[in-house]
């Protein structure tokens, strides 16, 4: 009895050291096998299997969660109550996604904040380029105006000329009609003069 007693007390620290060993390289699905054993050995690996998965559940919650959370859904609620330490992880785990939550949504905002700062942009530059061709337009105008101003004070300025040229051969004509007036109102003068000696000689001539 003593040797049945010690052999499956062996057999049990075996099973106990192979569970530890599956939970310390994470496989912690693996469970004790509570059939090898009868009595109270077995209710001990039954109890052992209970417990693991009283710790296994809660992480298991949690990584579904994540997993939801990685494919982009953020509605993510944990359904069930815990105690403890279990209570702590996933009150983090709820006060990570209600933050993750408002952070989408202020990059929600953000972004359509932005969007709309584009429109804007877009109709500014629109605008701007706009009167960019209104203002080249208007400087083609100006130019063709500045040739054609160019033009005719061009032409004034020859009409002025010929004009000056004019009033200068005018000028030129009325002074030798001027000197010919004067020499010929010189003539009359000499002319008067030589009839009144005439006439005065003729008189002498018949006074005598």
């Amino acid at each position: 009895a003593f040797l049945t007693v010690a052999s499956v007390n062996a057999q049990l620290v075996e099973e106990l050291r192979r569970l530890s060993d599956h939970a310390r390289e994470g496989s912690l699905s693996k469970r004790g096998r509570a059939d090898l054993f009868r009595g109270a050995y077995a209710g001990i690996i039954t109890g052992i299997n209970a417990m693991l998965d009283e710790i296994l559940e809660p992480i298991q919650e949690g990584n579904a969660i994540i997993a939801r959370i990685a494919r982009g859904d953020f509605r993510v609620e944990t359904k069930s109550s815990y105690k403890g330490d279990h209570a702590v992880l996933h009150k983090n785990l709820e006060d990570t996604v209600t933050n993750l939550r408002r952070t989408l949504a202020r990059i929600r905002e953000a972004s359509q904040t932005v969007s709309a700062s584009s429109t804007q942009l877009r109709a500014a530059s629109d605008a701007v380029a706009g009167a960019a061709d209104s203002t080249t337009s208007q400087a083609k105008v100006v130019g063709v105006s500045s040739q054609e101003a160019n033009t005719n004070v061009q032409m004034v300025a020859t009409a002025a000329e010929e004009m000056s040229s004019s009033i200068r051969e005018i000028s030129a004509q009325l002074q030798e009609a001027l000197r010919v007036t004067a020499d010929a109102t010189q003539q009359a003068e000499r002319t008067v003069g030589v009839m009144d000696e005439l006439g005065a000689s003729s008189q002498e001539i018949g006074e005598v």
